[in-house]
């Protein structure tokens, strides 16, 4: 009994690993990044006008909402020159715009 116990732990001593895996190759990889420019809150605030009103203050009520499209199309030329131009596509694989390898 005690040697088929022997030859057991023997055979299994053999099937253990001989060596020590290789430990896995790290790279760095980039990764684009969109940067957004932050806006200032004052240029997307909503501009009040009456939504409702009798017949009689439509001219009144029409000033009111000629008046705030003048300040969202200002707004509007303002955070477009705060932007600037869009952040173009990268275009191709994530491995293509690997770099550098550790």
């Amino acid at each position: 009994m005690r040697a088929l116990l022997a030859l057991a732990a023997l055979l299994l001593a053999a099937c253990g690993p001989t060596r020590p895996d290789p430990p896995p190759e790290y790279r760095v990889i980039e990764v684009p990044v969109r940067v957004y420019v932050p806006i200032d809150e004052k240029y997307t605030e909503p501009c009040e006008w009456e939504r409702r009103a009798p017949i009689e203050r439509m001219p009144e009520v029409s000033r009111q909402r000629k008046h705030c499209l003048e300040v969202y199309e200002a707004d509007r030329e303002t955070i477009r020159q705060i932007q600037g131009t869009p952040v173009p596509e990268q275009r191709g694989d994530a491995h293509e715009r690997t770099e550098s390898h550790r």
